[in-house]
Protein backbone atom coordinates (compact mmCIF):
# COMPACT_ATOMS: atom_id res chain seq x y z
CA UNK A 1 0.00 0.00 0.00
CA UNK A 2 1.24 3.40 -0.80
CA UNK A 3 0.90 4.20 3.06
CA UNK A 4 3.28 1.69 3.80
CA UNK A 5 6.01 3.83 4.80
CA UNK A 6 4.83 5.35 8.03
CA UNK A 7 2.51 2.63 9.15
CA UNK A 8 4.14 3.11 12.25
CA UNK A 9 1.70 5.92 12.87
CA UNK A 10 -1.63 3.35 12.75
CA UNK A 11 -2.75 1.80 16.34
CA UNK A 12 -6.06 -0.19 17.10
CA UNK A 13 -9.17 2.09 17.87
CA UNK A 14 -10.18 -0.39 20.13
CA UNK A 15 -7.26 0.79 22.22
CA UNK A 16 -9.11 4.36 23.17
CA UNK A 17 -12.67 3.21 23.65
CA UNK A 18 -11.58 3.18 27.16
CA UNK A 19 -10.95 6.46 27.09
CA UNK A 20 -13.57 7.60 24.85
CA UNK A 21 -15.38 6.26 27.16
CA UNK A 22 -13.97 8.08 29.70
CA UNK A 23 -14.40 11.52 27.89
CA UNK A 24 -18.14 11.08 27.46
CA UNK A 25 -19.27 10.13 30.99
CA UNK A 26 -17.88 13.69 31.72
CA UNK A 27 -20.32 15.03 29.22
CA UNK A 28 -17.53 15.81 26.37
CA UNK A 29 -18.82 15.36 22.64
CA UNK A 30 -16.47 12.84 21.16
CA UNK A 31 -15.85 12.82 17.46
CA UNK A 32 -13.38 10.58 15.65
CA UNK A 33 -12.26 12.67 12.60
CA UNK A 34 -9.44 10.40 9.96
CA UNK A 35 -9.36 9.81 5.95
CA UNK A 36 -8.45 6.31 5.73
CA UNK A 37 -9.48 4.04 8.76
CA UNK A 38 -9.41 0.27 9.10
CA UNK A 39 -12.49 -0.12 11.70
CA UNK A 40 -15.24 1.69 12.51
CA UNK A 41 -16.38 2.54 16.16
CA UNK A 42 -18.69 0.43 17.90
CA UNK A 43 -22.39 1.83 17.55
CA UNK A 44 -24.41 2.70 20.58
CA UNK A 45 -21.77 4.69 21.97
CA UNK A 46 -23.39 7.86 23.85
CA UNK A 47 -21.76 11.38 23.03
CA UNK A 48 -19.79 9.76 20.34
CA UNK A 49 -19.49 10.72 16.59
CA UNK A 50 -17.67 8.55 14.53
CA UNK A 51 -17.69 11.14 11.97
CA UNK A 52 -14.71 9.39 10.16
CA UNK A 53 -17.19 6.67 8.00
CA UNK A 54 -19.85 9.51 7.97
CA UNK A 55 -20.55 10.05 4.33
CA UNK A 56 -21.38 13.47 4.69
CA UNK A 57 -17.81 14.17 5.87
CA UNK A 58 -15.93 16.90 3.71
CA UNK A 59 -12.75 18.75 4.19
CA UNK A 60 -14.28 21.94 4.84
CA UNK A 61 -16.34 20.52 8.36
CA UNK A 62 -13.13 18.82 8.68
CA UNK A 63 -11.39 21.93 8.91
CA UNK A 64 -14.17 23.63 10.88
CA UNK A 65 -14.45 20.99 13.46
CA UNK A 66 -10.80 21.27 14.07
CA UNK A 67 -10.62 24.88 14.46
CA UNK A 68 -13.82 24.85 17.10
CA UNK A 69 -12.75 21.88 19.54
CA UNK A 70 -12.34 22.24 22.98
CA UNK A 71 -9.18 19.60 22.73
CA UNK A 72 -8.02 17.41 19.82
CA UNK A 73 -6.27 14.01 20.47
CA UNK A 74 -4.20 12.76 17.32
CA UNK A 75 -1.39 10.24 16.70
CA UNK A 76 0.50 13.30 15.08
CA UNK A 77 -0.75 12.98 11.47
CA UNK A 78 -0.55 16.56 10.10
CA UNK A 79 -4.12 17.78 10.18
CA UNK A 80 -3.65 18.19 14.38
CA UNK A 81 -1.66 21.13 13.43
CA UNK A 82 -5.24 22.99 12.85
CA UNK A 83 -6.34 23.16 15.97
CA UNK A 84 -2.69 24.40 17.20
CA UNK A 85 -2.64 27.22 14.84
CA UNK A 86 -6.60 28.41 16.15
CA UNK A 87 -4.66 27.69 20.06
CA UNK A 88 -6.82 24.57 20.76
CA UNK A 89 -4.41 22.26 22.88
CA UNK A 90 -3.84 18.68 21.46
CA UNK A 91 -2.63 15.47 23.31
CA UNK A 92 -0.04 13.51 20.85
CA UNK A 93 -0.45 9.54 21.74
CA UNK A 94 1.05 7.02 20.23
CA UNK A 95 3.07 9.64 18.40
CA UNK A 96 7.01 9.12 16.66
CA UNK A 97 9.13 10.55 16.11
CA UNK A 98 9.70 11.62 20.08
CA UNK A 99 12.54 14.30 18.52
CA UNK A 100 9.47 16.08 16.80
CA UNK A 101 7.18 16.87 19.67
CA UNK A 102 5.54 19.94 19.57
CA UNK A 103 7.34 22.16 21.47
CA UNK A 104 5.79 25.51 20.54
CA UNK A 105 2.39 24.96 21.43
CA UNK A 106 0.05 24.15 24.11
CA UNK A 107 0.40 20.13 23.65
CA UNK A 108 1.02 16.86 25.26
CA UNK A 109 3.11 14.41 23.69
CA UNK A 110 3.29 11.12 24.68
CA UNK A 111 5.13 8.69 21.70
CA UNK A 112 4.81 4.77 21.15
CA UNK A 113 7.47 3.01 23.16
CA UNK A 114 10.24 1.76 21.45
CA UNK A 115 12.06 -1.37 22.21
CA UNK A 116 15.77 -3.14 21.24
CA UNK A 117 14.63 -6.07 18.65
CA UNK A 118 17.68 -7.75 20.48
CA UNK A 119 17.65 -7.43 23.77
CA UNK A 120 14.14 -6.38 24.25
CA UNK A 121 14.62 -3.68 26.31
CA UNK A 122 12.95 -0.30 26.63
CA UNK A 123 14.84 2.82 24.60
CA UNK A 124 15.98 5.52 27.20
CA UNK A 125 14.69 8.89 26.16
CA UNK A 126 18.16 9.67 24.14
CA UNK A 127 18.03 6.69 22.38
CA UNK A 128 14.49 7.38 21.73
CA UNK A 129 15.54 11.06 20.63
CA UNK A 130 18.19 10.26 18.38
CA UNK A 131 16.32 7.31 16.78
CA UNK A 132 13.46 9.38 15.30
CA UNK A 133 12.75 8.26 11.90
CA UNK A 134 10.24 9.01 9.14
CA UNK A 135 9.75 5.64 8.09
CA UNK A 136 8.66 2.18 9.14
CA UNK A 137 11.49 0.70 7.26
CA UNK A 138 14.34 2.69 8.91
CA UNK A 139 13.01 1.70 12.65
CA UNK A 140 13.21 -2.17 11.39
CA UNK A 141 17.16 -1.75 10.07
CA UNK A 142 18.03 0.24 12.96
CA UNK A 143 16.85 -3.27 14.97
CA UNK A 144 13.86 -1.15 16.91
CA UNK A 145 10.21 -2.58 17.56
CA UNK A 146 7.49 -0.06 17.47
CA UNK A 147 4.87 -1.06 20.46
CA UNK A 148 1.22 0.60 20.86
CA UNK A 149 0.30 2.00 24.00
CA UNK A 150 -1.88 0.50 26.30
CA UNK A 151 -5.96 1.18 26.68
CA UNK A 152 -4.56 2.33 30.42
CA UNK A 153 -1.83 4.34 29.12
CA UNK A 154 -4.15 6.09 26.18
CA UNK A 155 -6.75 6.91 28.97
CA UNK A 156 -4.36 8.28 31.62
CA UNK A 157 -2.40 10.50 29.22
CA UNK A 158 -6.32 11.62 28.04
CA UNK A 159 -7.79 11.86 31.96
CA UNK A 160 -4.36 14.08 32.45
CA UNK A 161 -5.12 16.16 29.53
CA UNK A 162 -9.15 17.10 30.15
CA UNK A 163 -7.96 17.71 33.67
CA UNK A 164 -5.20 20.30 32.26
CA UNK A 165 -8.10 21.63 29.84
CA UNK A 166 -10.51 22.38 32.69
CA UNK A 167 -7.83 23.34 34.67
CA UNK A 168 -8.49 20.73 37.46
CA UNK A 169 -4.90 18.96 36.99
CA UNK A 170 -2.63 19.49 39.95
CA UNK A 171 0.95 18.86 39.54
CA UNK A 172 2.82 16.83 42.29
CA UNK A 173 6.63 17.81 42.53
CA UNK A 174 7.42 14.40 40.89
CA UNK A 175 5.72 15.88 37.43
CA UNK A 176 7.93 18.55 37.44
CA UNK A 177 10.63 17.08 38.46
CA UNK A 178 10.34 14.53 35.25
CA UNK A 179 9.72 17.24 33.39
CA UNK A 180 12.71 19.12 34.17
CA UNK A 181 14.99 15.82 33.29
CA UNK A 182 13.26 15.62 30.06
CA UNK A 183 14.01 19.11 28.90
CA UNK A 184 17.79 18.67 30.32
CA UNK A 185 18.20 15.35 27.91
CA UNK A 186 16.27 17.18 24.87
CA UNK A 187 18.42 19.95 24.55
CA UNK A 188 21.24 17.87 24.95
CA UNK A 189 19.80 16.24 21.74
CA UNK A 190 21.55 17.28 18.47
CA UNK A 191 18.52 18.11 16.51
CA UNK A 192 17.01 20.20 19.39
CA UNK A 193 18.02 23.54 17.77
CA UNK A 194 17.10 22.80 14.16
CA UNK A 195 13.73 21.22 15.69
CA UNK A 196 12.72 23.44 18.83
Amino acid sequence: QAWSYHDYRNSDIDTYIPAIQWLAMQGVWVIRMGKLMAKPLPTGMDHVIDYAFDPGKSDLLDIWLFANCDGCISTATGPDMIPLAYGKPVLFVNALPLADFSSFSNSIWVPKPLRWSDSGQLLSVTEHLSNGFMTSVEYDEAGIDILDMTSSQITSAVQEFWHRITKTWLNVQDDLDRQERFWDVVMRCPTYRSLH
